[in-house]
């Protein structure tokens, strides 16, 4: 379900970019990113003076194997071919743009840490499936950035989730 939101909030952002001027209200915005822990991160934001107010979230990519299990059957394989960890967040956050175009801002994350063991069994797909075990989690970040344009501002921090991050922020301005 995440990666769908993920997924249609990236194409709504692409499809506003090239049609900004009919940007539904003013003073909003999208945000597009990458954590070098192999997560995307993107969220919306409102733009108020020198400040914006962040709604987003992240998620982490891992090597989960097919679907996810609650209650192995007594007739599923049980040869464990691997195991790792993902998460997934729900962000807030607060940047402050300076008079010279320089932005600084912090942020919230709230979500799950998934453990999971992959298991070998050639009735699921991809071969295999997956158990997990979940549990909250949160994160803290800073941010700086630049703003190239009155719409167009890029970004780099640090969140003790998703790591070291990167990206593009578009604003649609009326």
């Amino acid at each position: 379900m995440f990666k769908k939101i993920i997924f249609l909030s990236t194409i709504f952002c692409i499809i506003s970019i090239f049609n900004a001027n009919e940007a539904l209200a003013q003073n909003f915005g999208m945000s597009a990113g990458f954590g070098t822990s192999s997560s995307l991160y993107g969220d919306f934001f409102y733009l108020n003076d020198n400040s914006s107010f962040h709604f987003g979230g992240s998620y982490q990519f891992s090597d989960a194997l097919g679907e996810k299990v609650e209650e192995r059957e007594p007739n599923y394989g049980r040869t464990v071919i691997g195991n790792g960890s993902y998460f997934w967040s729900i962000d807030f956050g607060y940047n402050y743009h300076f008079e010279n175009k320089i932005i600084v801002g912090g942020e919230l994350s709230l979500g799950s840490q998934n453990e999971y063991t992959n298991y070998e069994d050639n009735r699921f797909s991809e071969g295999g499936y997956h158990m997990a075990e979940s549990e909250l989690t949160g994160g803290i970040g800073v941010n700086a950035g630049y703003e190239f344009s009155d719409s167009t501002f890029g970004f780099i921090g640090y969140n003790t989730l998703r790591e070291i991050t990167f990206g593009i922020r578009f604003a649609f301005l009326q």
